[in-house]
């Protein structure tokens, strides 16, 4: 590239361009949501036609989440590339996905099968009415949390005083030597 500055200037302006537009963030999202489509039909003893199609698809997931980031890595460049936090999370997914298929060509570990579906949170990016939501949600769990340690605080207080009103008042059998929920009738 340092033969050609005016070329490599053009490539990086275009695909500036590119990785900009929302038909490129509408792919990524739909081939992000297709790979959790695929995670999902994943188990135990399933058809060998199955198992490949699912290796191969995730190989080409892969490969077009691992073209994404170079495109957006030479498009947007090192700098405004790594500024954004949700890019360098995009990338060790991608990282770890690529380490995945090495290991999964050996018998190695699958287990690294769970951080592509950290993927998701890539669509919050793309979707603001679905972050908007999420935001609102995380942002009511403070007062969330505040409603239940008063909703305990009440339980609490009632247990202790159903205790102390009826502790007296309340026999067991001689037969069950607990309170059980088998006789009911």
């Amino acid at each position: 590239f340092n033969c050609c500055p005016c070329w490599r200037t053009h490539v990086e302006v275009r695909l500036n361009w590119f990785v900009r537009t929302s038909a490129f963030q509408g792919w990524i999202s739909l081939a992000i949501i297709a790979n959790m489509i695929f995670l999902s039909l994943d188990h135990y003893e399933m058809p060998t036609d199955l198992a490949d199609f699912l290796y191969y698809s995730n190989i080409i997931l892969t490969v077009v989440f691992a073209l994404e980031m170079a495109c957006m890595l030479i498009g947007l460049g090192w700098k405004e590339y790594c500024s954004d936090r949700m890019n360098l999370f995009d990338a060790v997914v991608v990282i770890v996905s690529i380490i995945e298929l090495f290991l999964e060509s050996s018998n190695g570990l699958s287990a690294l099968r769970c951080f592509r579906l950290l993927r998701l949170l890539k669509l919050f990016r793309n979707w603001p009415d679905l972050r908007a939501k999420v935001d609102a949600l995380f942002n009511s769990l403070e007062e969330l949390t505040y409603f239940v340690g008063l909703l305990f605080l009440f339980m609490f207080i009632y247990a202790i005083l159903g205790v102390q009103l009826f502790r007296t008042r309340y026999e067991l059998d001689g037969e069950v030597q607990r309170p059980n929920f088998d006789n009911f009738l």
